[in-house]
């Protein structure tokens, strides 16, 4: 069987805009940490997020509600500035908030893997700052 080179080359023309724009969704949506830190989260603390289309962000630390502006351009993204409520917590719940805040805070670039279904955010260095998965 011969292959047409002229069918290849569309067949891999078409596919190019359909990579491409995958490769730019934005990552919009509900979000549950499942490692912040390359540290699994707590069983009882949920750290989450809602990216809205607009870049608005709200969700929970794992004590305390979240609020702030995400900056997204292509694959980079930034958090900041963040505001939340301010109450105590048992010290697990604690722990984790501020470092999952940390980890926002150090994000700057983010992959959505498994079909959109994971969101990896990283820092400057292209390490894991936290893996997310689609609520």
């Amino acid at each position: 069987m011969r292959l047409d080179p002229a069918l290849l080359l569309a067949s891999a023309l078409l596919a190019i805009p359909a990579a491409a724009s995958a490769a730019t969704e934005p990552p919009t949506g509900h979000w549950r940490a499942e490692t912040i830190a390359g540290k699994p989260v707590a069983k009882d603390v949920k750290s989450e997020i809602e990216i809205a289309a607009d870049g608005k962000i709200a969700g929970t630390g794992g004590c305390n509600r979240l609020m702030g502006q995400a900056k997204i351009s292509g694959k980079s993204i930034s958090f900041g500035p963040l505001a939340g409520t301010m109450m105590m917590c048992p010290d697990e719940a604690m722990a984790q908030e501020r470092a999952f805040q940390e980890a926002l805070k150090a994000t700057q670039r983010f992959t959505l893997k498994s079909g959109g279904k994971t969101l990896v955010l990283k820092n400057k260095a292209g390490k894991a700052t936290a893996v997310l998965v689609r609520e």
